[in-house]
């Protein structure tokens, strides 16, 4: 049973980009005199892609007519990309060993991809920091899906994009939306403690601390212990 793919979440799997997110958000509702802390951000809002978010957020800071307008919410997304792009400006830290597995994989042959609810231009501007962006068979973001985690579309698509036979494919992620996204489009899953203890993501076929050490070789390990 060799595996054939990974599919990488993006925000706390490539990147520890949450408080990046957070405070991008936090700008933007600015504007709603609404703010809140990093660990509500973690508790009530992370895992969702843009659009969720801001709905999420709006009927939170008492603006539920708001939450329910297409184009406020696609305002708010433009507003928060341009705030991403201020912030990461401070700099950004991959997730330890992320950048080891991801070569490792590119220089194998074996095909990536990212399946994320952060949009285009935000995984793309990251990827480009890092010297990433040439390295990904495919992409796909809140951009290009109609419903995020953990409905099973982003893993779906990506899976569909790749282009694969049969054989198993796993997924790296750090939350229980993408968790239950990933296992609903039916792909392994490796989870990590980005944000929680590795213990607490039990519906993670395997968990991690982060991605040091972890190769292709261990993960096919893992995978043959099922």
């Amino acid at each position: 049973m060799m595996l054939e793919a990974i599919v990488f979440d993006f925000d706390g799997v490539i990147v520890d980009s949450e408080r990046l997110h957070y405070a991008a958000l936090l700008e933007v509702m600015q504007s709603f005199d609404f703010s809140f802390t990093y660990e509500t951000y973690i508790a009530k809002y992370v895992g969702f892609d843009g659009r969720d978010a801001f709905r999420t957020l709006l009927t939170d800071a008492g603006h539920a007519k708001e939450a329910a307008n297409p184009n406020t919410i696609a305002t708010l997304c433009q507003e928060k990309a341009s705030a991403f792009k201020r912030v990461i400006q401070r700099g950004v830290q991959p997730i330890s060993g992320v950048v080891e597995l991801i070569h490792e994989a590119h220089n194998s042959g074996l095909p990536i991809a990212i399946a994320s609810g952060s949009t285009r231009a935000e995984i793309e501007a990251v990827l480009h920091v890092l010297d990433l962006n040439d390295l990904f068979t495919t992409i796909v973001s809140a951009n290009d899906v109609t419903q995020s985690k953990p409905h099973p579309m982003t893993y779906t698509q990506a899976v569909e994009q790749l282009s694969l036979s049969s054989g198993p494919v796993a997924a790296i992620e750090d939350t229980e939306a993408g968790i239950a996204s990933a296992r609903e489009a039916g792909l392994w899953v490796l989870g990590i403690g980005t944000l929680k203890d590795p213990g607490q993501l039990s519906q993670a076929n395997h968990s991690v601390p982060d991605l040091r050490g972890v190769s292709l070789q261990t993960i096919n390990g893992w995978m043959d212990g099922i």
